[in-house]
């Protein structure tokens, strides 16, 4: 007789271990299994890519003298350009010699460079009253240096435009719109928009400097990345730290307000007659990007003579203008016209050194 091989002894652990492993598998986990955050979609509003940049609407007045010169609507800046629209009167074989009323966009863009252009889709609208009859164009142009211009010849005849029943003219006036939409702009740099001091801005604004007993709100943390006098001022325990609005002493409004446009972000441009004020400025409060900018100014502008530019560098101990300026310097006719000209007496006699040195140099080769 073979017996069956005895089996070995079970311990008591794995035993209950086994059981329950049969027993959770006719059970539910009560554990509810872990959330996953599904990542949230934004959703952005869709962006109509031919949604005009700027709907031009001029009431042009005296239509029935109009001549072939026009009339010019309003300058709208549109993507750092300026735009205005013309009506005239056309008689010629674009208009098969019938007399009509023309219509055109102008780019009035000043820019001497060659490789500008402006890309434009626009609708012009001779508006009736009765909106059906509206007189509708559509057209797309390339605006570049030499073609500034473009729009249509004949709209609409003379006759039609000028007859009340026709239901465009109303007391000698005519509604025009013009649709724009700026698609595309090359070589031109678009002017930053000036910043408003006068207004708090959330989240930019956490100080105010009131001068002349008007608040200019400003950001006390980028005025004192720039300036030791503001940092100390703002953060080092001088009195004024501990106070929410700051009052400027000796200093006018108009002029810390040009300061503030220079020294911001917007980087309003210096000309010649605001050079010596921000100049004073920026030295007393020691604003460091204002001092370059005016460096620069000073080194490049044609708007101020040599000699009124040398008493500003030499002034505020500007070297890189100086040296700039000299740089000019280059036949003994210049150095005559700088000693004639009256701000050469107030500069240093160092500065008057450097610049006898070079004029021996010059004389001497």
């Amino acid at each position: 007789i073979i017996m069956p091989p005895k089996r070995k002894a079970t311990a008591p652990a794995v035993v209950e271990s086994a059981r329950a492993k049969r027993a959770a598998r006719g059970r539910k986990d009560p554990t509810p299994p872990p959330t996953i955050n599904e990542p949230k979609v934004m959703r952005f509003p869709r962006i109509d890519p031919e949604a005009p940049d700027c709907i031009i609407k001029w009431e042009v007045e005296n239509v029935t003298s109009i001549s072939d010169n026009g009339h010019n609507s309003p300058t709208h800046i549109i993507k750092g350009i300026n735009w205005y629209v013309r009506a005239r009167t056309e008689s010629s074989e674009r208009t098969n010699n019938s007399t009509c009323l023309s219509l055109y966009l102008y780019c009035d863009e000043k820019n001497t460079s060659e490789v500008w252009y402006a890309d434009v889709m626009a609708t012009f609208t001779l508006v009736n009253r009765e909106p059906a009859k509206n007189v509708n164009e559509k057209f797309s142009y390339r605006f570049c240096s030499g073609q500034t211009n473009s729009g249509y010849a004949s709209l609409i005849s003379r006759a039609k435009l000028i007859n009340p029943g026709e239901g465009f003219i109303n007391h000698d006036r005519v509604t025009v719109e013009v649709s724009l939409k700026v698609l595309a702009v090359r070589g031109i740099r678009e002017t930053p928009t000036l910043r408003d001091f006068t207004q708090p801005q959330p989240h930019l604004t956490d100080g105010a400097l009131i001068v002349e007993g008007k608040k200019l709100y400003i950001s006390k943390q980028y005025l004192a990345l720039q300036s030791p006098v503001f940092e100390a001022m703002f953060y080092h325990g001088f009195k004024e730290s501990e106070q929410e609005d700051i009052v400027l002493e000796d200093v006018d409004y108009e002029d810390f307000l040009e300061l503030l446009h220079v020294a911001y972000p917007t980087a309003k441009p210096i000309m010649a007659v605001t050079a010596p004020k921000l100049l004073r400025l920026a030295d007393q409060f020691q604003l460091k990007s204002v001092l370059r900018v005016a460096e620069q100014f000073l080194s490049s502008t044609s708007e101020m003579q040599w000699a009124s530019k040398l008493r500003l560098a030499d002034q505020y101990n500007l070297y890189d203008a100086q040296n700039g300026i000299m740089q000019q310097l280059k036949a003994v006719k210049d150095f005559e016209l700088l000693k004639a000209q009256k701000d050469y007496i107030l500069l240093s006699d160092t500065l008057k050194l450097l610049i006898s040195d070079k004029q021996l140099k010059i004389c001497s080769k």
